[in-house]
């Protein structure tokens, strides 16, 4: 386990606004906590006591030697493994990418009764993000267990501070407004909150908020995380 994360689901419904630490945004919203853990392997196990369950868990397949950067992929058995590992753990997992064969993971986590948040990396390689998207929508279209769609991971911010493989936020909107025309399912973006506070018209192009809290990279108290 290497990185606990709080994520914040804000689902719009109807009109209104809705306040949270801060963050205004123009659409009444159902605020859910979805606890994200990341980087689970068959390796590390569980970790938690008999009958303990996670509400979500952040799930990054790739283990040593294994980088998608390299086109160097989880083989379809150590997907298997994991997924026996978390059905023991959470109902829900979120995926980051649907490339190399991680598309496969949705049906596997079909099979043992999970719910899979997949989501397509956006970055610098036009080529690239739109192979994600045909895989995510594809994806969406044959599945049975995926409540939303989430159409890149911090692109955006990655972009505004200047580091590589980022897209900027017109064309992740442009990607987001493709998706929801293809599939009719929710569809989001994750985003720190900043981004989010900052970009309201990138709040009216989703239709749930998906906030990405670091209280440890924002150098944050374990107090107040």
């Amino acid at each position: 386990m290497d990185m606990l994360r709080d994520s914040m689901l804000l689902t719009r419904q109807g009109r209104g606004a809705y306040k949270k630490s801060g963050l205004v945004f123009g659409r009444a919203a159902v605020l859910a906590l979805f606890v994200l853990v990341a980087v689970f392997s068959a390796q590390a196990g569980p970790g938690l006591k008999s009958g303990d369950r996670i509400r979500g868990v952040n799930y990054g397949p790739f283990r040593a030697g294994q980088d998608p950067a390299t086109a160097s992929y989880p083989a379809f058995e150590q997907l298997e493994e994991d997924m026996a590992i978390l059905s023991h753990m959470t109902d829900v997992i979120r995926i980051c990418s649907v490339a190399g064969g991680l598309e496969k993971i949705v049906a596997l986590a079909q099979q043992r009764g999970m719910r899979v948040v997949a989501g397509a990396w956006l970055g610098s390689d036009e080529a690239a993000n739109q192979r994600q998207i045909d895989s995510l929508v594809d994806v969406a279209r044959n599945s049975r267990n995926i409540p939303f769609l989430v159409v890149g991971n911090e692109a955006i911010l990655r972009s505004e501070r200047g580091w590589p493989d980022s897209l900027s936020k017109h064309k992740v909107i442009k990607k987001i407004v493709e998706v929801k025309r293809r599939v009719n399912i929710p569809v989001t973006t994750a985003e720190a909150w900043k981004i989010w506070e900052e970009n309201p018209y990138l709040a009216k192009a989703v239709d749930l908020i998906f906030v990405n809290i670091h209280p440890y990279w924002e150098n944050k108290d374990i107090s107040v995380a």
